[in-house]
């Protein structure tokens, strides 16, 4: 197994092609364009078996080579992804990309132009942290070690050590990890977990200063089995873990050592992703069993689930919008944004095909950016519009309920014409058939002769096709059927066929009035033939003899000479 691993890792060296050039210079020879040679820069294209080309420049006179750009056409599995918080606007921030190998790569622009690698690791490195002033950036893997780093110069400040050689050190894959968020030149921590079921504290404070990278305080057993993942509050203040065992422990924060606080219980399966709302004291938790839970830091209780229709596991979640939305990540590939007051999903993106392992999110007071990485290869950035798709439904929503005010206010002063058009304008058919039925109340004649002179000779196309879809839909019901009645022949009397039949949906919309009216008539026939059979009892059938004598009290018998034959 391990010559098979050397042999693998050299084949990643292999280089597969060389081009070599000197960059160029455009001349002016006696008006003509000419090309000429810079004989003073030398560049050098290399591709090689793990699927990148990097551009090698060195000066003529030196034969140092310096590797100036990478183009990543691969990136095997994504894993996981930070962002640098820095001055640069939201596209250009660099971004840390775990791409189930041993180094991590660094692209500081867009596209898949990468200029620095992390590289120190002797094993596929599984999660990265950036740290909250965007200077350091901390890196696990599965030989066990983390390893800290000047993002600046991109050295390896520091490592840890397995516990095989520091008793302080982690005994298995790394999983997860996180600083601070209020970093100071005291305190700024570190928090590490992985399959050990460990969770451990580093003092990056001491350690850029010179200390040994060891574990400032561990909890050997924080979970009854490997811990997934790692969360610090925005004050410090609580630490959260999550892990196979199904349970998000929180734990306080006293000094530079973390004691447990309490355990909340409620998923069915592992743990994979926590995050804390920077407004409110709330953890959310998502979990394999495809939902997120809100929990509460002040009861520790959970407030609230989000459930999933596909029931998919959730991989990743995030809050964003000052804590008034969630946006998380699944196992086929979706990235998903929730509202937390409502429980629901505003929208939906179908990003990757594959388990979505990393998400990460940079936003200001204008925009906010998604970057989803999944196991199919592909960095993602995608933009979020639901803050506008919201502020446009609520003021769709204001509108709305001005319009059904001013709705009521023409009906209350029987200003019917106008009470008709707003209805048809809200796409209310209700409301539209309570004003006609109104206005026929008040006069059918007079109501008719407005509709045929006045209000449908006005409306285009698109309100005449909404009308009729209104009439079809209440023809079908038999309480509403001569409101339908009363708006075609209004119709038909302000309009020739000619202009009727060049409507959307016409030839659908009259088959089904026909079929309908077809079927009203027949019933209106059987209830015309029973009233004819009523009208013959009232008329031919008369009692021999009426009394006019006052009905008897209950159990008193009438004389013999007053009963009737």
């Amino acid at each position: 197994d391990v010559y098979k691993r050397q042999v693998e890792e050299l084949d990643e060296l292999y280089i597969r092609s060389v081009v070599v050039s000197k960059l160029r210079t455009s001349v002016d020879e006696e008006d003509d364009a000419a090309l000429k040679e810079d004989s003073g820069e030398i560049r050098l294209f290399v591709a090689d078996a793990a699927f990148t080309i990097c551009l090698l420049e060195a000066v003529a006179s030196s034969k140092v080579l310096t590797k100036k750009h990478t183009l990543v056409a691969y990136l095997d599995q994504i894993l996981d992804i930070k962002l640098v918080s820095n001055s640069k606007s939201l596209h250009e921030r660099s971004r840390l990309v775990v791409t189930n190998s041993k180094d991590v790569r660094i692209f500081e622009q867009q596209g898949c132009v990468s200029t620095k690698v992390l590289q120190g690791h002797t094993d596929i490195v599984m999660c990265c942290a950036v740290s909250q002033c965007g200077t350091y950036a901390a890196t696990g893997s599965k030989d066990q070690t983390v390893r800290l780093w000047d993002l600046a110069t991109q050295t390896c400040i520091a490592a840890s050590s397995s516990a095989k050689i520091d008793p302080t050190g982690h005994s298995g894959a790394i999983q997860s990890l996180s600083f601070s968020q209020r970093p100071s030149s005291t305190f700024h921590m570190l928090y590490s977990v992985g399959q050990d079921e460990a969770l451990k504290s580093w003092d990056v404070a001491q350690v850029v200063g010179g200390a040994p990278m060891t574990a400032r305080h561990s909890i050997a057993s924080a979970h009854d089995g490997p811990i997934h993942v790692v969360a610090v509050a925005p004050n410090d203040a609580f630490v959260a873990t999550g892990g196979k065992d199904k349970v998000v422990n929180v734990w306080n924060v006293n000094g530079k050592k973390v004691f447990k606080e309490a355990n909340m219980k409620g998923h069915k399966r592992g743990v994979s992703a926590l995050c804390f709302s920077p407004s409110d004291r709330i953890v959310a938790s998502a979990s394999n069993d495809g939902t997120i839970r809100l929990w509460s830091l002040a009861s520790f209780s959970c407030l609230r689930t989000l459930q999933q229709e596909d029931k998919h596991p959730v991989l990743q979640c995030h809050f964003f919008n000052h804590g008034l939305q969630i946006v998380s990540s699944d196992a086929i590939g979706k990235v998903q944004v929730w509202g937390v007051a409502t429980s629901d999903v505003i929208a939906t993106l179908p990003l990757h095909v594959e388990k979505c392992w990393a998400l990460a999110i940079a936003e200001d007071d204008t925009d906010t950016l998604f970057f989803s990485g999944a196991a199919d290869g592909t960095m993602k950035v995608s933009e979020d519009f639901t803050a506008e798709e919201a502020a446009r439904v609520r003021d769709e929503f204001t509108e709305t309920i001005l319009k059904e005010q001013e709705l009521a206010n023409a009906l209350r002063r029987e200003e019917f014409a106008e009470a008709f058009m707003l209805a048809l304008r809200l796409n209310h058919p209700r409301h539209l058939r309570q004003v006609i039925v109104k206005w026929c109340a008040k006069g059918e004649e007079a109501a008719h002769d407005a509709l045929v002179n006045t209000i449908l000779p006005g409306l285009d196309d698109e309100y005449l096709s909404r009308l009729l879809e209104f009439t079809r839909e209440w023809v079908t019901n038999a309480r509403f059927c001569l409101t339908a009645t009363f708006v075609l022949n209004a119709l038909f009397d302000a309009f020739h066929f000619t202009k009727l039949q060049t409507l959307r949906g016409m030839k659908t919309t009259l088959e089904a009035l026909t079929a309908y009216s077809a079927k009203h008539s027949v019933r209106m026939n059987k209830v015309l033939q029973r009233l004819y059979f009523v009208d013959y009892l009232c008329r031919h059938i008369h009692p021999r003899e009426l009394t006019t004598s006052a009905s008897l009290a209950i159990g008193t018998k009438r004389p013999r000479g007053d009963e009737t034959h």
